[in-house]
């Protein structure tokens, strides 16, 4: 009985990759590990509480470019958008959300700027100040974007079908993207710029009055999605209001190719840690500037949640970015769970068994492939030059009650990484399932009970009321 439960659950499961999805076949196959485990994992979980002792880890090696302890972070800017705490705009997408495709782009591909799109740009370019003419272009090679499915004009969908898909109980109550726009060359003087866009869906609670807001954050492509349409069914029925990012901002999986010549000096590891590091600080920025833009449009549109908890609860690559997205607005969040996350993000990206899969960092080696030895200290030299990784934005959320959920057997977000994160966020309360990337997430909605009642323990407003 249970095993068919699960394979049903897993019906129809999709795991994008760059240029096939995995088959249903295969997706049942781990369901049946996944239904033998169950029996074992609850015994073998090994609960750690937070630490309350004082945490130094070795800091990463410092020369005169080091980041400073205590400086703050500087955010990159963002077009027409001087002065503003948003750092895009809002637009409004129609639904059903069953007609919207996730696309990746291909390697040769660069998009045409969709027409829907003139709207929003025109607002951002009315926070520049004296703007003329500017050119904007749609995201290329590598980007993740959510299209229209396409609709056959000689055999329109019936007007009944498209109003029984809007009043379906898992529709969202309102689907938004967030577009925000970056200034990369001027040309004649006419400034170009290309734009981000981050798509997302809110769910009304199945109850009348919402207990608060939870901030879903997935991995990688939006997945893995049937959890992740699990974990939002389960927190309504709880009476949360859920805002989930349909897949990270489109630009971050946009294709980076390096060719590097490392040299025997070894300062190649130098220059290429910072330029990586210049890469993902603007990849990690949007991140955080889109998830604050929607929390911030969802009080707007609901401002009763205003003084309701409000807390992220991140998948996989959501989870990585989740410090970067609580540092940008530490006053949105009340607390986090994180399910498979890590630090150091060039070292995550560099072992992970998901690399050729995600494919967004292409090196190619000329010469020569640098030893293991040469390896580490580019990936230690990249955590001097960069702000925006975990590994640095972790320590501002000691403040903060922190879940982990950590895998460890993971080679995609790979177990080491996930450790380290921990010790970065002081040690806070974690689960160790003894499982890999994959199983811990088939595992997730059987734990999301024990996820609710720690969110009671850790956040007052949601403590049960004493008994009279």
């Amino acid at each position: 009985m249970m095993e068919r439960a699960i394979v049903c659950w897993c019906k129809g499961v999709r795991l994008r990759t760059r240029r096939d999805e995995i088959s249903v076949l295969a997706t049942r196959v781990l369901a049946g590990v996944f239904v033998i485990a169950m029996a074992a994992l609850p015994a073998c979980v090994a609960i750690q509480a937070p630490s309350r002792m004082a945490v130094v880890e070795g800091a990463a090696p410092s020369d005169e470019d080091a980041i400073e302890p205590d400086s703050p972070l500087e955010w990159p800017k963002r077009w027409g958008r001087s002065g503003q705490r948003a750092q895009g705009v809002i637009a409004r997408v129609e639904g059903p959300i069953d007609d919207l495709r996730g696309v990746r782009l291909g390697e040769h591909h660069q998009m045409r700027t969709p027409e829907e799109e003139r709207e929003p740009v025109e607002r951002l370019a009315a926070g520049e100040n004296g703007i003329g003419l500017y050119r904007f272009r749609a995201e290329g090679a590598g980007a993740y974007v959510f299209v229209r499915r396409f609709e056959d004009p000689n055999n329109p969908r019936p007007a009944e079908e498209t109003e029984r898909l809007l009043a379906d109980a898992d529709e969202p109550g309102e689907i938004f993207r967030f577009v925000s726009g970056e200034t990369v060359s001027h040309i004649d003087g006419v400034p170009h710029i290309e734009i981000d866009r981050t798509w997302f869906a809110r769910y009304e609670p199945f109850g009348a009055r919402p207990k608060g807001l939870i901030v879903l954050l997935p991995g990688m492509f939006g997945t893995p999605e049937p959890v992740v349409e699990s974990t939002v069914r389960y927190f309504r029925a709880q009476g949360w209001e859920v805002l989930r990012m349909l897949s990270h901002p489109s630009r971050f999986t946009q294709l980076i190719s390096l060719e590097i010549e490392p040299d025997e000096s070894g300062g190649w590891t130098q220059r290429w840690a910072r330029l990586v590091a210049a890469m993902f600080k603007d990849k990690a920025a949007e991140m955080a500037y889109a998830t604050e833009g929607a929390v911030l449009h969802t009080l707007e549109e609901l401002p009763e949640l205003e003084d309701r908890p409000r807390v992220l609860v991140t998948m996989s690559g959501g989870a990585m970015l989740t410090p970067t997205v609580h540092a940008r607005a530490p006053d949105l969040y009340d607390a986090a769970v994180l399910i498979a996350g890590g630090s150091n993000i060039l070292e995550i990206i560099l072992d992970s068994n998901y690399s050729s899969s995600i494919d967004s960092l292409r090196v190619k080696w000329k010469g020569r492939h640098p030893s293991k030895r040469e390896i580490d200290e580019w990936c230690e030299a990249y955590l001097r030059f960069a702000p925006f990784d975990p590994y640095h934005t972790a320590e501002a959320m000691r403040d903060k009650p922190v879940l982990m959920l950590h895998a460890a057997k993971d080679k995609a977000v790979p177990a080491e990484s996930g450790e380290q994160l921990w010790r970065r966020l002081g040690r806070p309360e974690r689960w160790v399932y003894p499982v890999g990337h994959e199983l811990i997430f088939l595992f997730l909605p059987t734990q999301l009970d024990r996820i609710s009642r720690w969110l009671e323990s850790v956040v007052p407003e949601l403590s049960p009321e004493p008994d009279a």
